[in-house]
């Protein structure tokens, strides 16, 4: 299994793993739950991870410099889900309360 993806912010992180498996690619999520022990370890090495598959790491790899790409380029103006009524931020192409994707 190969790191491809790790933010501080667990709901990047979260969408991330959507997007990717919404694009075919099962990941493994790791220090999910680690943030309890922020100040005794360094923060950074708590920060969630996404990891795939060694075959799947470059696939992996271009969808997420693909979205990240996709951040940049994106409207400013969030979005309200149409099944579930949550507030998602502009760069999210999915809902992050339930996958619904942005219509």
């Amino acid at each position: 299994m190969k790191l491809v993806y790790t933010q501080e912010n667990r709901f990047d992180v979260s969408a991330m793993r959507t997007y990717l498996e919404s694009h075919g690619v099962p990941s493994f999520l790791k220090n999910e739950f680690s943030s309890s022990i922020m100040g005794e370890v360094p923060f950074f090495s708590v920060w969630p991870e996404i990891w795939v598959a060694d075959e799947l790491f470059e696939q992996a790899k271009r969808l997420v410099e693909e979205a990240q790409s996709d951040e940049s380029t994106a409207s400013e103006q969030d979005w309200f889900c149409h099944t579930c009524k949550e507030n998602n931020p502009a760069t999210f192409e999915l809902c992050w309360q339930c996958a619904t994707p942005l219509k």
